[in-house]
This record gives structure tokens, C-alpha cells and sequence, in this order.
């Protein structure tokens, strides 16, 4: 379990939006702990791991340390892990999972009434559906929008957030 002090020291070094602890403790339903700059959540035999430091650059030498030391401690059955990139020795052992499809709606074919209709006309203007498994320019800016809410709702915090390192920081590898 972690502290309020705890969740602060994550949310103000947030750059990707899994290091979002009540996001993650909510979606999972499990316990978050911080470990070593890493953040986990665990539930029963499932461990969650965000590969993302929060403090200094991502080694996958250092990485692989931690991820040993996290896996000694919990000891779980089944492991979610995101990260940067991962270490030789633990590659053989993981499945890469491309479960995230970003999806737009074809509101032409949809049929609405009354002032709904109207909201929704407006919208269309700028409104366009692809189904895609990359990451581009919109979803960096959706995901350093995402943070900066985060941040400023969960800390009361001005802009001063570390959410603009995300672009930075993701590289290609930010979302499976």
C-alpha cells in the first residue's frame, strides 16, 4: 500500500498515463505500491508493473534489477508489465499483447432526434473514425491533455506538470 505522500510523489512525476494511480487501482481494482521509483498495483495473484521510472532515465540493466526484486516480492501467477523496452533475459518469457485499437463512429449512418441532433451535427464537422494501432500527434496531445488533469485535479497544482516530458520521454514504445 502506499501513502498520500506516496501517490503526490507519483502524480507529480506522471508521464504516461498509467502512472495515473487511481486510474490504475480502479481499472485493476487492486493495491498500488511504489517501489524504487517503479509503480505496481497488485490483486491477488496479479501483479500490474509501469516499466516507467519515475525519476531519471530508463535503463533496462537497472530495470531488469527492480523487476526481479518486484517479482521476488509479490510472487504473482500472472504479470502485466508496461515499459520502454525490456530486458534480454526477460523477453522470452512475455507475450506481447496489441490490444489497443483506437476506434472514431461513423455518425452519418447514426440516428438522433430533437436538440441531441443538433450537438451532434455540429459536432461532425470535425469529427472523423479510423481504426489504427498507432500513435500519433492527436494521441500525444490526448494523453498530455489526460495528465494535466491528473496532475492539477488530484494536487490542485498549476501547469507546472512534468506531463509535457511525456512527449519527450515515450518514445515509440509508450503504449503496446
Amino acid at each position: 500500500m502506499i501513502s498520500d505522500d506516496d501517490k503526490k510523489y507519483i502524480l507529480t512525476r506522471a508521464y504516461v498515463p498509467e502512472h495515473s494511480v487511481d486510474l490504475i487501482t480502479r481499472v485493476s481494482g487492486g493495491e498500488p505500491f511504489l517501489i524504487n521509483d517503479y509503480f505496481c498495483c497488485r490483486r491477488d495473484d496479479w501483479l500490474i508493473v509501469v516499466g516507467y521510472p519515475l525519476k531519471g532515465e530508463f535503463s533496462p540493466g537497472g530495470f531488469e534489477n527492480i523487476f526481479e526484486r518486484i517479482k521476488s516480492q509479490f510472487r504473482p501467477k500472472h504479470l502485466s508489465l508496461m515499459a520502454p523496452e525490456l530486458p534480454v533475459s526477460i523477453t522470452p518469457a512475455c507475450q506481447e499483447r496489441q490490444s489497443d485499437y483506437f476506434y472514431t463512429l461513423d455518425m452519418e449512418k447514426f440516428t438522433l432526434r430533437g436538440a441531441l441532433k443538433r450537438v451532434v451535427n455540429k459536432a461532425l464537422k470535425n469529427f472523423t473514425v479510423e481504426r489504427s494501432t498507432a500513435i500519433g500527434k492527436p494521441h500525444d496531445e490526448l494523453a498530455q491533455e489526460f495528465l494535466n488533469g491528473i496532475c492539477r485535479h488530484s494536487l490542485n497544482l498549476d501547469s507546472q506538470t512534468n506531463a509535457p516530458k511525456l512527449l519527450k520521454r515515450q518514445g515509440t514504445a509508450a503504449y503496446p
